[in-house]
């Protein structure tokens, strides 16, 4: 159970990016967006931005490349008005209206591509970010020159990342985070120009695509709502409007939107049991304090985190019981079908 990350309505992290992946391949727009801003108004605002981003590269690229330009513009606008949530929105909206190519992924873990195409398993070894970048447009002019709108996107990526991870203009980019994001972009811009080459796959006509740009009112339902002295009990009640996908995606089997991916993002079928998911809740604040939303509240009121017991310490009695007053989601008093949403389990 290491590692395990509540969202702002105590939903495990790790499952409600797994849920957002699985709403925006099924279509359901309203889900999608409930799961993406679960993921950004709990504090993590970069995290889905990039999972996005993989999500598009993954199953969208091929038949939608203009589409990449309306993401990215969407990011950059974020960045320059982080206040603004509809930019989120925005992007969840109109990847929900696409068809995905899920035989892709496939093809992306096909061995054989890998040893046929240098270029990729080069781009992995690197470890200089821009030489990274030089080898993409070398393998551009070479192979597919028509292709310098994907050079250029992967130029102004490079440069939306270096804002979202606060790395200055001329500053170097030794950031390990960002360089392994930057790789495995450039890595799958490498496969889907092979995928298309050699699949003679025609790119849909975007002529006639309609852009969706939501309004401050549609996004509303999503907020998160403030807390009532003595009531916080109520707030999953009146949120916790779906049940996260414990299941990874089985029609693609075992896949990873990321080369290099981390815990969260195997697509791996590693459910709690049922007994465990009981004594995640039992300590259900420590494990919201990972999330910057709980965070803030805890170290308002003074808590600390002790590892050991994972439990949140405060300096008194006092100031433990006027934070619970406020912010008591009181998970072993919830009514059932809030405990199923969280534990993604059919009703017994």
């Amino acid at each position: 159970m290491a590692n395990i990350i509540m969202t702002r309505h105590l939903y495990i992290k790790f499952y409600v990016e797994r849920s957002l992946n699985i709403s925006l391949l099924k279509k359901q727009t309203d889900a999608s967006k409930f799961w993406g801003y679960e993921i950004y108004l709990s504090g993590f605002k970069k995290d889905v931005f990039i999972q996005l981003l993989f999500i598009y590269y993954n199953f969208y690229l091929y038949f939608y490349p203009n589409l990449e330009n309306f993401i990215l513009k969407q990011i950059d606008n974020w960045n320059k008005c982080k206040k603004n949530d509809l930019f989120l929105g925005n992007i969840i909206e109109n990847i929900c209206h696409k068809n995905s190519c899920p035989e892709f992924i496939k093809f992306k873990n096909n061995e054989e591509i890998w040893k046929e195409y240098e270029i990729i398993a080069k781009i992995k070894k690197e470890t200089d970010v821009q030489k990274s970048v030089l080898f993409f447009q070398e393998f551009i002019d070479e192979i597919n020159p028509i292709e310098q709108l994907s050079f250029h996107n992967l130029l102004k990526v490079y440069s939306i990342l270096k804002q979202i991870f606060d790395i200055e203009i001329g500053q170097s980019s030794e950031n390990s985070e960002f360089y392994e994001i930057i790789k495995d972009i450039i890595i799958l811009k490498i496969l889907n120009i092979i995928y298309l080459r050699n699949n003679s796959i025609k790119y849909l006509d975007e002529s006639e695509e309609t852009i969706f740009e939501l309004q401050k009112e549609e996004i509303f339902k999503y907020k998160t709502k403030p807390f009532v002295y003595g009531k916080g009990w109520k707030i999953a009640k009146n949120n916790c409007l779906y049940t996260i996908c414990r299941e990874p995606i089985k029609f693609l089997g075992n896949f990873s939107l990321r080369f290099s991916p981390d815990e969260y993002d195997k697509n791996t079928d590693d459910c709690l049991k049922k007994r465990e998911w009981y004594e995640v809740y039992d300590k259900w604040l420590y494990y919201a304090s990972y999330s910057p939303i709980w965070s803030k509240r805890i170290i308002k009121y003074g808590g600390t985190t002790n590892e050991v017991e994972k439990k949140i310490i405060f300096p008194s009695e006092e100031t433990e019981e006027a934070f619970y007053e406020w912010f008591n989601y009181e998970p072993d008093e919830q009514p059932r079908e809030i405990l199923w949403r969280w534990f993604g389990l059919e009703e017994e």
